[in-house]
């Protein structure tokens, strides 16, 4: 069951339309294993608004704030497959944007697994597919992986559809909304779709001038109902049900008792007051104390300056299963003496890893401590993700969870402190410029990075389908040739 009831009646041509997908394609769990596709209610009610499902006197574009993990993004893809497949469109380019090149590859790629498995399921394409693109060859339309920042090259296309998937994290999503707008001049529908942050930013204003002004279809999918939802009480108690039956309440409810406002902003589309610090002052002053410990097993992180910044390094001594903080400084150098600076830490202090942050001027850095001190040395770049986060929220977010377990005792530093304190609840601004950008925060978060969770370089290797893996991977044909129209 879900909380979530749809009140729509479906037209034939819309009913025709969702029997077609269920019957059709297949999803995989968070296990990889194939699962029927049975709509919950929400699920039927967005496919229903698609191009396919309605006369075009009644497209609109379609406007989601959503939780994380309603499968929002499967259930685009799904649609634009049909828009490339149905033969109701020829020779026609649909842009599928997300925040940066990797994001966008990464819906290619769970389109290719929609295709391929529905093909397992019985039905036929004749797909010629590769990494940011799947082509019909049948109808010539073209799905087409396009970064967020490329918003001038997404203007000259013309299409009746166009994906913006987590307009929040764009860079400019104001810029390439507009440009989406242009897409579909002709008539067609944008998909806007993303989890929120802050009142403040363009998607979450854009969505509340939609819901007010009616200007968009607006599918609010958040994980419990929002006008039942209780905030202060555990989930298991919640009155009614999440809106799929796949979520798994424990886990979630821990990261609800570990982070109550980044909970309500990733699962009710609650966004975060910026004055709101991501790590409250309280809870840094319950983890100082006076270090004085020793130890083989240390790990040091560096927050690499630009010419404005100071570079940021800290140090942390596990002693008895608790993180203590043995080294903070700061320094401002032009790179050559920042390379011996960095250089010289490390053969005195012997950490067993050292994580650097080797964004933009920290690439070079990066290289040249690795090729020198090899496997110990680990670059992080900010454009990396673990685990779907990104890096920056994701370590940050391990060493708030280290402190609120009593496992970090950090030292009495003014200014650890105060950088410390001064990131908002999003982790996008800092309060006090002067002393740096929260730079020695950063290198706390860097040094406490779980080794396992450290994105290194993968060997790329090459599937030749001796296994019958092969078209899984790049460049892949499914053989196919039905022409589907509503």
């Amino acid at each position: 069951m879900s909380w979530y009831k749809s009140t729509l009646a479906q037209t034939p041509q819309q009913e025709s339309y969702t029997d077609f997908i269920e019957s059709t394609f297949v999803l995989r769990d968070a296990k990889g294993r194939k699962v029927p596709y049975k709509m919950e209610d929400y699920q039927k009610d967005f496919h229903s608004s698609s191009l396919l499902a309605l006369p075009p006197s009644q497209w609109e574009n379609r406007f989601v704030i959503k939780s994380r993990g309603v499968g929002c993004s499967v259930m685009c893809l799904i649609d634009y497959i049909n828009y490339a497949f149905s033969g109701v469109f020829e020779n026609v380019v649909f842009p599928i944007t997300s925040y940066n090149q990797d994001a966008a590859s990464e819906l290619m790629r769970k389109a290719r697994c929609l295709i391929l498995d529905a093909e397992d399921n019985g039905y036929n394409f004749d797909a010629d597919m590769h990494p940011t693109s799947i082509k019909s060859r049948q109808t010539g339309c073209v799905m087409l992986a396009k970064p967020g920042g490329s918003d001038e090259s997404l203007r000259s296309y013309r299409a009746p559809a166009v994906l913006l998937d987590e307009l929040n994290f764009y860079q400019r999503p104001a810029v390439v909304y507009d440009a989406g707008s242009n897409v579909v001049t002709e008539g067609g529908i944008i998909d806007c779709a993303s989890t929120v942050v802050s009142f403040n930013d363009f998607f979450y204003k854009e969505y509340e001038k939609c819901k007010k002004q009616d200007l968009a279809r607006v599918f609010e999918l958040f994980l419990y109902n929002p006008l039942e939802f209780q905030p202060n009480t555990p989930l298991m108690e919640q009155p009614g049900e999440p809106i799929g039956h796949w979520f798994n309440i424990k886990d979630l409810e821990k990261r609800r008792l570990r982070d109550l406002h980044a909970f309500l902003r990733e699962y009710q589309g609650q966004p975060v007051d910026e004055g709101i610090k991501f790590y409250p002052l309280p809870l840094i002053i319950q983890c100082t104390a006076e270090v004085n410990v020793n130890g083989p097993y240390r790990v040091m992180g560096m927050d690499v300056a630009s010419i404005k910044d100071f570079a940021a390094i800290v140090e942390f001594t596990s002693v008895d299963g608790i993180w203590w903080n043995t080294f903070v400084d700061k320094q401002k150098l032009p790179y050559p003496e920042l390379e011996e600076y960095a250089r010289n830490l490390i053969q005195t202090r012997q950490p067993i890893r050292f994580n650097i942050d080797r964004t933009g001027v920290g690439e070079h850095l990066f290289q040249k401590l690795q090729k020198e001190f090899g496997s110990r040395v680990n670059g992080i770049h900010f454009g990396q993700r673990i685990d779907k986060q990104k890096v920056r929220e994701f370590a940050a977010t391990n060493l708030k969870i280290l402190m609120q377990d009593g496992q970090v005792k950090l030292a009495n530093d003014d200014d650890l402190i105060r950088h410390l304190n001064s990131w908002n609840a999003t982790l996008t601004k800092v309060d006090d410029k002067t002393t740096g950008h929260g730079d020695l925060a950063v290198a706390a978060e860097l040094a406490l990075l779980p080794d396992d969770k450290i994105p290194r370089e993968k060997t790329k290797k090459t599937f030749s389908g001796a296994f019958g893996m092969g078209r899984r991977f790049g460049k892949g044909t499914a053989k196919i040739g039905q022409k589907v129209v509503w």
